[in-house]
Parts: structure tokens; C-alpha cells; sequence
């Protein structure tokens, strides 16, 4: 008989051994990471890990953590469904199905964008709906028309292309700063440790006018970005006019091996970027001092991974119009500028 039941992180339904074990048969090497994970969002409170058993034996998971969100002018509570697998062996007898549905029935606003097209179906025959969608786009700093290529053959051939070393590495950075005149701002890499308060004031006014974006105050930052044991090495670039005052940060990581788009590419993410725009500062600046940090240390980087629009071509997104952000959320509304990010949800995570 299958169980649904939440663990109690003691010893109900199983002790932190037996939890151990049952990530290493999934997880294999990387199962000491997911459990840090897991003790991570238990931290911090607001995490719920929901097990299926089958005569005491756990064949997979399902969990979700709240976070404060704006919605249309006001204030709610979100649940991001995160960490969901079924064992192998497990696979083709609905369990995927009935976990994603019980959380489904217990959260409000259970939410997911991150999330693979046989969970994305789950989920939306689970009774999850789309409340907007969400680009995920590719900015190329090496590489472009050979990816494009790449991902032609992978979606639609199903067939695989290695990827051929760049003949001028960089070269979509350099023609994007063409005619650029010098810039207005000091640029300064910082430690978010010592900076989060001023992040978080930034963060505030940057995201007011937005309609839907979680709420980013100094302890959200401080547990995603300080405490975080899967973030893996990221970097923060803040933007000061000559008065001195915090224009923008952006914040990202260091390139790393990842499947974008199913294809492996060597890549940079966006984790979140905050702009006051009366200064004249753009988003396109801003990522290209991105790519200009990991240039000037003549490190190869084929693109730049961002949510959102950042007014820099060529770019890549698949598919064109976007990942639908999948809830349970009750009301009709129409959002029209929403702010998401890859340090919402799971995305951050680098173990993957």
C-alpha cells in the first residue's frame, strides 16, 4: 500500500540514516550535496519534504518551501515545488503523479518553472495552470550560430553535434561594446556579506513596479546567496554613479559545464539583477560587464544563461515564447512585468 506521508526531519517516517540511503540510491555520488540541501531549506524554516512509501520502503519525494511574494500589488505566499523524483524502479505507477497532486491540494500558490516536460505535464494534469511565461534566454559571448545549429539537430533531428571550438572567442561581447562610449558608473566587484542591506534597499525599489517577483529583503538574501551549500562560486558587479550613489548589481556565477537547451555548453547564469533606471543605467551594460569580468581573465565562456530581456543580440530562447510558470494560484489576473530569476525557485543550484 503507498504512503504519503511528510517527514518529521527525527525519525517519522524515516531516521536521517535511512533519508541518506534512500538520496544515494538516486542520487549516487552527489547525495551528500542534495542532503545539505535538504538540511539548508529545513534551516530556514518553511520546507515541507513530502515521502512516498510502499511497505515502509521510500520510492521518491516531492517538496516544497514558502517564500513572500508581490502579486499584483499585494502581498501572498508562495510555495515553490522543488526536489521531485521518483526511483527508477518505482517509475510508471503514478507515483510522480499523486505526490505532485497532494502538494497541489496543500499549498497555496504551489508553483514551479523550473521543470522537466513529463513533470510539466504531471503537474497540469495534477490540476496546475499557467499564470505567465517566463523567458529563458541565452546570450552568446563565443558561441551562437553553432548552437543554434546544435539545438536544430538535438529537438528536431534527435541526433547530437559536437561542439567546435570557437575560431574568435568572444567575439559577440566585443561586437556588442562596439561604439560603446565609457561609461558614467564606477564598477565595483563586492562581498554580499558585508553588503546585503544595501542590496536589499536596491533590490525594493527595483522591484516595486513589477507585478509578480519574491520578496528579496536581507534575510532571503542572506540564506540564498551566504548560506546556500549549492550555489557554487558566484560574483557581484554593484554600479555607482560619481555622486556615489547604488545604481545596479548584478550578480552571477562562474562559468560552468551545463545542459542549456539539451545541449552541453559552457555558460555564466544571471542569479539576479537590479536596476534604477533614472540613473541611466541599462541592463545591457550590466551584462556585458558580466561577460567583461570573465573576458579580461581570459577565461572562455560560450554565452551568458539570463531570465528576462537584456538589450544585447543575438539571442537565443527555446522555446520562443517562453516556460510557462505552473500554479495552483486561485485568481485571474493578467501580469504584464513580472521579475524572475535564476536565484528563484531552485535554479541556482550549480551540483547539477
Amino acid at each position: 500500500m503507498l504512503e504519503l506521508v511528510y517527514w518529521d526531519f527525527e525519525c517519522n517516517p524515516l531516521t536521517h540514516e535511512q533519508y541518506k540511503a534512500f538520496l544515494a540510491s538516486y542520487y549516487k555520488d552527489e547525495a551528500h550535496a542534495r542532503y545539505e540541501r535538504t538540511m539548508w531549506y529545513h534551516k530556514h524554516g518553511n520546507y515541507k519534504l513530502l515521502l512516498a512509501l510502499k511497505d515502509g520502503v521510500c520510492l521518491g519525494q516531492a517538496c516544497a518551501y514558502r517564500v513572500n511574494v508581490r502579486i499584483d500589488g499585494h502581498s501572498d505566499e508562495l510555495w515553490w515545488g522543488v526536489d521531485t523524483f521518483v526511483l527508477p524502479a518505482a517509475r510508471g505507477e503514478g507515483i510522480g503523479k499523486k505526490l505532485q497532486k497532494k502538494l497541489l491540494d496543500d499549498f497555496p500558490n504551489f508553483s514551479s518553472v523550473w521543470y522537466s516536460k513529463a513533470n510539466g505535464f504531471i503537474k497540469r494534469k495534477s490540476g496546475a495552470h499557467e499564470l505567465l511565461k517566463v523567458p529563458f534566454n541565452y546570450y552568446p559571448v563565443s558561441s551562437f550560430f553553432t548552437v543554434l545549429t546544435r539545438v536544430f539537430v538535438k529537438h528536431i533531428l534527435y541526433k547530437h553535434l559536437s561542439q567546435p571550438a570557437a575560431i574568435w572567442k568572444d567575439k559577440y561581447y566585443v561586437l556588442n561594446n562596439v561604439c560603446r562610449g565609457k561609461s558614467k558608473f564606477e564598477v565595483m566587484k563586492v562581498d554580499l556579506a558585508g553588503k546585503l542591506d544595501e542590496l536589499s534597499a536596491l533590490a525594493e525599489y527595483s522591484l516595486k513596479e513589477k507585478d509578480f517577483y519574491v520578496v528579496r529583503d536581507a534575510d532571503y538574501l542572506a540564506w540564498k546567496y551566504l548560506e546556500n551549500p549549492t550555489i557554487g562560486n558566484y560574483h557581484a558587479l554593484f554600479f555607482y554613479t560619481q555622486g556615489k550613489e547604488l545604481a545596479g548589481v548584478i550578480i552571477f556565477s562562474s562559468p560552468y559545464k551545463k545542459l542549456a537547451f539539451s545541449i552541453p555548453l559552457t555558460v555564466v547564469t544571471i542569479l539576479d539583477c537590479f536596476v534604477l533606471p533614472h540613473f541611466g543605467l541599462d541592463k545591457g551594460q550590466m551584462l556585458r560587464e558580466a561577460m567583461r569580468y570573465h573576458h579580461e581573465k581570459g577565461i572562455a565562456v560560450d554565452g551568458i544563461l539570463a531570465l528576462g530581456d537584456f538589450p544585447y543580440r543575438p539571442l537565443l530562447r527555446y522555446p520562443w515564447g517562453g516556460i510557462p510558470l505552473l500554479t495552483n494560484f486561485d485568481k485571474k489576473i493578467s501580469l504584464k512585468s513580472p521579475y524572475l530569476s535564476y536565484s528563484d525557485q531552485d535554479m541556482e543550484q550549480a551540483v547539477l
